[in-house]
């Protein structure tokens, strides 16, 4: 019980000593939150120049390609040594000779027709000037018998003569009339005999000409420089008229059919200008694109470049919606290294680059920081500000921007999660994204 009495006045004085202390002490300070800036990297606007380009695949070919079909048939008499798969030759080169001796006989046989045609026209000259000269005697001749017949008949009449040598007379006349009459007739017809000689003998020179053709046509000649390909023939084998003997690749130029997706190749084809007039040939519509390509060959650790110039456009695939694009290598053989710079040939699988002409005054922004169609911004105040811009066209990892964006404004290129607008911002400035946006609109390799 006394123990209990104890307690008591213990509990009374903490409870006293926990009021006193409650009195004296201060509540808790209350401050305003503070507003943390978020760092970020950013770029400025600035115009600059943006060269159009797209990306493309495709399998070389040659540019001019040569099958030797014969147009006359027979047995392979002659054949050049070099006449092997893989070699080259120059123009002009006798590849083939096929036994002409049946065609040089056709030849002898129409020259013999001709002649003969010819001894046919001297014949009728000959004719042709007897004629006339015999017509001109019998003329004569008709005139005299019609002179002695109107005097025979003026006899008659005053009784000088007999009614039987008028007629006698008049018999002769009729006679010599019939005689010049057959002569003009023969003459006539030399006309249509001579017309008859002149068809026949145009006839036969058609067939010299042909004979002479054919035995032409025995010796097949490359029309220009080229690289064999497969050979079909051997010497002493009978070949047939259209019968593919072997094939020829030019090596003059190389042609390459590439692949382009047409998101990437309309810029490229867009010229900004009046539409193409096709009126003046395709070659001049192809010109005022002011089109150049690269065409690549990727060699493992190494990279062979050509030169090249678009050649026309092709058809568009539906199916993968891509268009062909024909660029065209000239001198694909110059400076070839074996080993680590080959020729351009037949069959290589490469990367085609077609650029357009430079566009100055773009203004550029990386693609990476397109957010939808916006744009965050830094705004007064270093605020985020998110706007949506229109692009006029994107290639690579840059994007053209059409409206909605003014040169000496700041973008954003960090990731913000979450972008709320009007949040505080710490910009830096990122000088090297600046540099690689530049090099890769320009088309120029990464600055290092």
């Amino acid at each position: 019980m006394r123990k209990r009495l104890l307690i008591v006045p213990a509990l009374a004085a903490g409870v006293v000593g926990f009021v006193l202390l409650t009195r004296r002490t201060k509540g808790p300070e209350i401050r305003p939150a503070e507003e943390v800036a978020r760092r970020v990297r950013v770029v400025v606007v600035a115009p600059m120049t943006v060269l159009p380009r797209a990306t493309g695949y495709g399998v070389a070919r040659p540019g001019r390609v040569w099958q030797a079909v014969p147009q006359v048939g027979g047995r392979v008499v002659e054949q050049d040594p070099l006449l092997k798969e893989g070699n080259f030759l120059k123009a002009g080169t006798l590849l083939v000779r096929i036994d002409r001796a049946d065609y040089d006989l056709a030849v002898a046989q129409a020259e013999a027709q001709l002649r003969s045609i010819q001894a046919q026209r001297d014949q009728l000259e000959t004719k042709e000037k007897t004629l006339e000269a015999s017509l001109a005697i019998e003329e004569r001749a008709l005139e005299l018998a019609r002179a002695e017949f109107e005097r025979v008949r003026d006899l008659m009449e005053s009784g000088s003569v007999s009614v039987n040598e008028r007629d006698r007379q008049e018999r002769d006349f009729l006679t010599q009339q019939l005689r010049v009459q057959e002569i003009r007739n023969a003459l006539e017809l030399i006309g249509p005999d001579r017309k008859t000689l002149e068809a026949t003998a145009a006839l036969d020179k058609s067939k010299l000409e042909k004979a002479r053709l054919d035995v032409a046509r025995t010796s097949i000649l490359a029309p220009f420089d080229c690289r064999i390909g497969p050979v079909e023939i051997e010497k002493g084998q009978v070949v047939q008229a259209g019968q593919v003997l072997f094939r020829a690749d030019g090596i003059d130029a190389s042609e390459v059919a590439a692949q382009f997706p047409l998101v990437e190749i309309r810029p490229v084809l867009t010229s900004g200008k009046a539409p193409l007039d096709l009126s003046a040939g395709p070659q001049a519509a192809m010109a005022r694109l002011q089109l150049r390509a690269t065409v690549r060959l990727h060699l493992g650790d190494s990279v062979r470049e050509w030169e090249a110039g678009v050649t026309r456009v092709e058809g568009i695939d539906p199916q993968t919606r891509t268009i062909g694009i024909v660029v065209t290598v000239s001198d694909p053989y110059r400076r070839i290294v074996p080993g680590t710079a080959p020729p351009l040939v037949r069959g290589m699988y490469v990367e085609v680059t077609v650029r357009a002409a430079p566009r100055p005054e773009r203004l550029v922004v990386p693609r990476s920081a397109l957010h939808d169609g916006h744009l965050y911004l830094v705004g007064p105040q270093n605020r985020l500000v998110r706007r949506r811009v229109e692009i006029a066209f994107a290639q690579s990892h840059f994007a053209v921007v059409r409206s909605g964006l003014a040169a000496g404004e700041r973008i954003v290129l960090s990731d913000l999660v979450p972008a709320v607008s009007g949040m505080l911002l710490d910009p830096v400035t990122d000088d090297d994204a600046w540099n690689a946006l530049r090099a890769d609109a320009a088309g120029e390799p990464a600055p290092r």
